[in-house]
């Protein structure tokens, strides 16, 4: 059975929740472990569902993020997975955000501030909220 954008939005979103912690997110950092931007070749929310590292490098030089990527950068867009393209430029944004912001997480994966956000990217995209992010 074929499952609906909905469904695969959620999975997604679950998925990307349930894998990341403070320390195993995908980006880059000064010599003090602050953040300097997320990297797609570090494997982000996106870059891990990229699996050219080609394509991952290409998009790290273009500083290429997914919100605009269809529009400034077409060619990239068009090499992305068919699975990430469906999702939608405004849904992946949303969760790169989440996952971009560093009080989202702490050791274990999702912080408070984290739930919220997840729970702010279901009411906006119409989706259930996953049972470990409810209210």
């Amino acid at each position: 059975m074929n499952k609906t954008l909905k469904e695969k939005r959620e999975d997604f979103l679950l998925e990307t929740s349930q894998h990341y912690n403070y320390h195993n997110r995908g980006v880059l950092r000064d010599s003090n472990g602050g953040v300097v931007r997320c990297m797609y070749r570090l494997d982000c929310a996106i870059g891990r569902k990229i699996e050219s590292e080609t394509l991952k490098a290409e998009l790290d030089r273009a500083y290429a993020n997914v919100y605009n990527m269809e529009a400034h950068y077409p060619a990239l867009w068009a090499q992305l997975p068919e699975g990430l393209r469906e999702l939608g430029p405004h849904f992946l944004n949303d969760v790169q955000a989440m996952h971009d912001t560093e009080a989202a997480w702490d050791a274990n994966g999702l912080s408070d501030e984290g739930r919220d956000r997840v729970r702010e990217i279901c009411e906006t995209h119409g989706l259930d909220v996953p049972a470990d992010c409810q209210e």
